[in-house]
């Protein structure tokens, strides 16, 4: 529906958080809606975009314990895996912070 009325699924909204960043949030005590992350993927909303802390989806959904198909997923869009948030982390930094192996297996 939302897609279909024209809404800008990737424009930026409170804090620069796109649809995307605001699904990885939201869910953040639980897992990860994955119906409504693939949807999110399938449109190619998953980019590079950084919210107001510097994270993008991949920091999010690693951040927020997303399911390992979830990342396999967001690593098939090509995205760039260095980026650093505000505080310097990469994606890879943050998979091993939060102690998550086979995330962190995927990212080296």
């Amino acid at each position: 529906m939302v897609f279909k009325q024209g809404f800008d699924v990737n424009a930026g909204y409170s804090d620069e958080l796109t649809a995307l960043h605001l699904a990885m949030v939201r869910y953040k005590d639980q897992p990860c809606p994955e119906k409504l992350l693939d949807l999110f993927i399938d449109r190619a909303l998953a980019d590079d975009t950084q919210d107001h802390t510097g994270c993008t989806a991949l920091h999010e959904a690693i951040t927020h314990n997303a399911s390992l198909r979830i990342v396999k997923k967001l690593l098939q869009e090509d995205l760039y895996l260095d980026i650093m948030d505000n505080d310097d982390n990469t994606p890879l930094h943050l998979a091993a912070e939060t102690l998550n192996p086979e995330v962190t297996k995927l990212l080296l």
